[in-house]
């Protein structure tokens, strides 16, 4: 295990892009799933997105803008932490949870509490490529109900290399 640490370490260390700031393009899908008293319904969908993995061992994903009930856009751009975890994953620790929280309440306009996040990406060995998983619970009220919900995130990403112009 300390041996796999200490690999992942080099790598990302020794991976161009990777020891400084690096931009990743992810596509993925991702499922949410709604409970009440036993019942569940889920809807899935594609997405895209990116990662900033920064040299401070910080991160940002900026999110596309939501299109809220009201007919407002809002940015939800998730930032935190990042540090090597067990396997050879990385593993991302947000610090504006609360912040998200309010926003995506204000946003569709009920109350909406993130209870658990848990996410982590994982280099391929040629550095330019990654797969990922993020997993988001919590509850929301809507109409005197509180409802639980799960959101699973799948990904893959790709070294992002802008053109030049």
């Amino acid at each position: 295990m300390a041996r796999r640490l200490v690999i992942v370490a080099l790598a990302l260390a020794l991976v161009p892009g990777i020891a400084r700031a690096s931009d990743w393009a992810l596509s993925g899908t991702v499922k949410f799933t709604v409970s009440f008293e036993g019942l569940s319904r889920s809807s899935s969908g594609a997405f895209e997105g990116a990662l900033v993995l920064n040299d401070d061992h910080t991160y940002e994903i900026p999110r596309q803008n939501m299109l809220c009930q009201s007919g407002a856009d809002v940015s939800l751009d998730e930032t935190g932490t990042w540090h090597v975890a067990r396997r050879g994953r990385i593993r991302l620790v947000p610090s504006n949870l609360d912040v998200l929280g309010q926003l995506a309440s204000r946003c569709l306009g009920m109350s909406l509490r993130i209870r658990g996040q848990r996410a982590s990406v994982k280099l391929d060995p040629d550095g330019q490529h990654l797969t990922g998983k993020s997993r988001w619970s919590g509850k929301v009220a809507t109409q005197g109900r509180v409802l639980s919900f799960r959101l699973v995130q799948t990904f893959n990403g790709v070294v992002y290399v802008p053109t030049p112009s």
